[in-house]
């Protein structure tokens, strides 16, 4: 059966173009519901075949052919050869049977300059190539309302030289890739990975009744895997090895099991971060307790803070009964932790904005200072450790230096804050500057988006730090509502 797409390119840059070409074509779907058909020599010249005549006879069996245009393609007598036979199917290009895709970069040689080139926006290209197929996403309106990977920020730099610049040249951009159709009532919670292909979204499918779910995506395909019913919805905390989550709500938080797919048991405090081993978490409560939790059996292992006295309630009073003492981190509603790396050191943010740092060994107290941040806001760990960072700023761990952003005095209200996985780039969802991507290193704006008909509560990095998704909801009358999970592209960034 002959290939609708024929991919030419040189094997130098073989990875970005079978990421980013090879397999959204490969993925999308013909008029007969049959997945398109695309050769690229890795996976289509069988062993022991004859590679040559295999590929001059599918170059000429093929519905279009597709050469990347760099300067390895030109130095490559295979990929010349390979563009000669195409020419010669198709030498007045009146069925447009050679669609080039260029760097800007590659010198062009003799009359192959007068093709059109696909140069700025690869997006623009495939969705152009698939019109032209008549092929159409495979995912269609049943989960993510994109066909790409792409959208990736397509700087890759080799050897000192940036090959392909792609979308807008000025860098400073967020792409609408699609959205995900989930969580009906509004997306309280995002987190992704470890696995590059993991995506967890927790919400309220009827805030009515109190029904929640944790739904398990395919971040590159944007496909439902699990829906799980769980009791509470809110940030999204992960294991390390991506089997546990745990699941915050009001005053307590759900510990699921992804990996079976069942809600195993409620820890108590409305925020929660686990341990690096996975099998350790620390939840903080709303009368300023941080407690770790064994998450294999549910015991409550130690507290950190001090021990008081609770003021005793009406029915105490009336029977003359005593409060029992508790251990009282914070004088405040904890909202935020966050544990380093090395599981010693545990970080805790108050109601108030009081930031303190615990030795897990000693559950001692070891240093304590006030941020200016939104009471609900979380703080988040940066993946090497380094960081700690907040709607506000972020503190250097080793040098214990604060330094401020400067975009946070007005975006308003941030629910929620995402690192990437390099520490470079922080997210905020704000309740009126919507969503903000700021640099970690001198606490600068780069990108911004408030056209969102909901408001944001979460947000995530994907692990290539190539999309950023959010969600959130917005009130119609008494109700509550979401449209979804917000799928964005950063354009124009360095990979």
């Amino acid at each position: 059966m002959p290939y609708d797409v024929f991919v030419s390119y040189p094997h130098v840059d073989r990875g970005w173009v079978e990421e980013s070409i090879a397999r959204p074509l490969a993925g999308a779907l013909k008029g007969d519901g049959s997945r398109a058909r695309v050769f690229f020599d890795t996976y289509s010249i069988r062993g022991g075949s004859d590679w040559r005549a295999t590929i001059d006879s599918e170059i000429r069996a093929a519905a279009r052919f597709v050469p990347v245009w760099t300067k390895a393609y030109w130095e490559s007598p295979i990929c010349r050869q390979e563009l000669e036979t195409a020419m010669s199917c198709d030498p007045s290009q009146k069925r447009r049977f050679v669609v080039p895709v260029w760097d800007g970069n590659a010198e062009i040689p003799g009359a192959l300059a007068r093709l059109q080139a696909h140069r700025t926006d690869l997006r623009n290209f495939l969705e152009l190539l698939m019109r032209d197929l008549d092929l159409r996403s495979s995912t269609g309106g049943d989960g993510i309302e994109w066909l790409f990977e792409s959208i990736q920020g397509w700087d890759r730099d080799r050897g000192g030289r940036k090959l392909f610049r792609i979308a807008r040249e000025n860098a400073g951009n967020l792409s609408d890739i699609g959205r995900l159709a989930g969580h009906r009532d509004g997306v309280q919670g995002l987190a992704c990975g470890p696995e590059p292909n993991l995506l967890v979204s927790a919400g309220m499918e009827d805030h009515r009744n109190w029904k929640s779910s944790v739904a398990i995506w395919e971040a590159n395909t944007g496909r439902l895997t699990r829906s799980i019913a769980c009791e509470h919805s809110g940030r999204v905390a992960l294991s390390a090895d991506g089997s546990t989550s745990l699941v915050a709500g009001y005053n307590l938080c759900s510990q699921v099991d992804l990996r079976s797919g069942r809600e195993v048991r409620q820890l108590l405090g409305p925020c929660a971060a686990i341990f690096p081993n996975g099998q350790q978490a620390v939840t903080g409560t709303l009368n300023g307790m941080v407690v770790c939790y064994d998450l294999r059996s549910g015991e409550a292992q130690s507290a950190f803070g001090r021990s008081v006295t609770p003021v005793p309630t009406l029915w105490q009073r009336i029977r003359r009964r005593r409060p029992a003492s508790i251990v009282v981190a914070h004088d405040s509603s904890v909202s935020g932790l966050a544990v380093t790396p090395d599981g010693a050191r545990i970080f805790s943010k108050d109601w108030s904005g009081t930031l303190k740092c615990w030795d897990c060994a000693t559950r001692t107290e070891k240093s304590a200072r006030r941020i200016p941040s939104f009471q609900y806001s979380p703080i988040v760990m940066a993946p090497d450790g380094g960081a700690l960072y907040w709607d506000g700023g972020r503190l250097d761990i080793e040098t214990d230096e604060v330094r401020q952003f400067r975009a946070a005095e007005s975006t308003g209200h941030v629910h929620d804050v995402a690192v990437s996985n390099d520490g470079s780039l922080v997210a905020l969802a704000a309740s009126e500057s919507g969503l903000v991507v700021i640099d970690a290193s001198t606490g600068q704006t780069l990108f911004q988006k408030s056209d969102f008909e909901d408001i944001l509560w979460t947000v995530a990095f994907s692990p290539d730090q190539r999309r950023i998704f959010c969600g959130g909801g917005h009130q119609r009358e008494h109700d509550w509502l979401s449209t979804g999970i917000y799928v964005l592209g950063v354009v124009g960034s360095v990979v």
